[in-house]
């Protein structure tokens, strides 16, 4: 017989017994997006003005990130976000990757990765992505940015 676990649809989990790492697992979106947004306008118009990208090269790599993303989430999503551990210690850094979002899908301070893990992230995913893409990177990271 198959178990299936409850979804709680109202409430949220505590995911540690410290109060400060407790709060840096949680952001409003509207947070996000007032840090992210203005980041993201800022580095399509430095592209197009101060790397001299076209608005047409600057709009396709953007449309490649989005294309990026949308295949990273899903690759990162069924392999690292559902990854089966048989350990303890894995399995509770799994559910507070990704695990309590099943079971409480409506907790909306958990929408999105909080403001700390999203610019580690973010920061790092840009390094990897300037040593592969040069300058092109900065045209197609911000659709990045927003996503996370």
């Amino acid at each position: 017989m198959m178990h299936i676990e409850k979804i709680e649809n109202s409430g949220q989990v505590r995911l540690f017994n410290s109060r400060y790492l407790e709060v840096l697992t949680k952001a409003h979106p509207l947070l996000l997006w007032s840090m992210y947004l203005p980041l993201i306008i800022y580095i399509l118009y430095y592209s197009n003005t101060s790397l001299d990208f076209s608005i047409l090269k600057v709009l396709l790599l953007f449309a490649g990130g989005v294309l990026f993303w949308t295949f990273f989430e899903y690759i990162a999503h069924g392999f690292i976000f559902h990854l089966a551990t048989k350990s303890e210690r894995g399995q509770k850094i799994v559910y507070i990757f990704h695990g309590n979002h099943h079971h409480y899908p409506r907790d909306k301070t958990r929408l999105f990765v909080p403001p700390l893990p999203s610019i580690l992230i973010s920061g790092t995913i840009f390094g990897l992505m300037y040593l592969l893409m040069q300058l092109n990177a900065f045209a197609f990271f911000p659709f990045l940015s927003l996503a996370t």
